[in-house]
């Protein structure tokens, strides 16, 4: 009988090649965000289609949806990527050390506003807030976990005030970090919704609504 024919081993990629696919995939993806951005911000959001970003990053329409299976995944990834720009903000009041409880959630709250100055980006800053709502079907979906680093970044700042004794330990931090986000949120749409007012503004309103808030917990 003849003996079986052995099989050739498989040719092992080269290292280098199977770190480089992931980088080309990330690159990719964050031209097309980069594209989606700069069409957001001359069109809005609604009015861009993905064939728009796909001419704008010079790519096939097929690609854009291999990254994006609908504009919906798309908003989201643009939130996510803003959130993630926003984290050494967040860092920056946390480790400043500011002494009064309500003074550090209301600069926490501020630095979640980002570069929002112009009437052009309060302009798409509401029609992005109202397509996330739109799109927000469940209790727990992409845009709680948008919401999430935001929260956990009051949660850390009201526990530090709780274990330095400036907060009392019977605060229920989990209810008071959904009430500081609550009424940040609404801030936010107020401030994007009126274009006279500026970051000073929402930052005297805040520290005013912290004050109020945590008074019943303070030692």
């Amino acid at each position: 009988m003849k003996p079986a024919a052995k099989r050739a081993a498989p040719i092992a990629e080269p290292a280098e090649d199977v770190g480089l696919r992931p980088r080309k995939r990330a690159k990719q993806r964050s031209d097309l965000l980069d594209a989606a951005s700069v069409l957001f911000r001359r069109k809005g959001y609604e009015a861009t289609r993905m064939e728009d970003i796909a001419l704008k990053a010079r790519v096939s329409t097929k690609t854009v949806y291999n990254y994006f299976p609908t504009k919906r995944e798309l908003l989201f990834a643009f939130l996510d990527r803003d959130r993630v720009e926003l984290a050494a903000a967040y860092e920056a009041v946390i480790d400043a050390s500011i002494e009064n409880p309500a003074e550090a959630l209301a600069h926490l709250m501020i630095a979640d506003y980002g570069g929002v100055e112009t009437a052009e980006e309060k302009s798409l800053w509401r029609e992005l807030m109202a397509a996330a709502v739109q799109s927000h079907d469940a209790a727990y979906d992409e845009f709680e976990g948008y919401r999430r680093p935001f929260s956990h970044c009051i949660e850390r700042l009201i526990r530090s005030f709780q274990a330095s004794g400036k907060l009392s330990r019977r605060l229920d931090v989990p209810l008071a970090t959904g009430i500081v986000h609550t009424i940040h949120s609404d801030n936010f749409r107020q401030f994007c919704a009126v274009e006279q007012l500026t970051a000073a503004d929402m930052l005297a309103l805040a520290r005013r609504q912290m004050e109020q808030l945590l008074k019943p917990w303070l030692p």
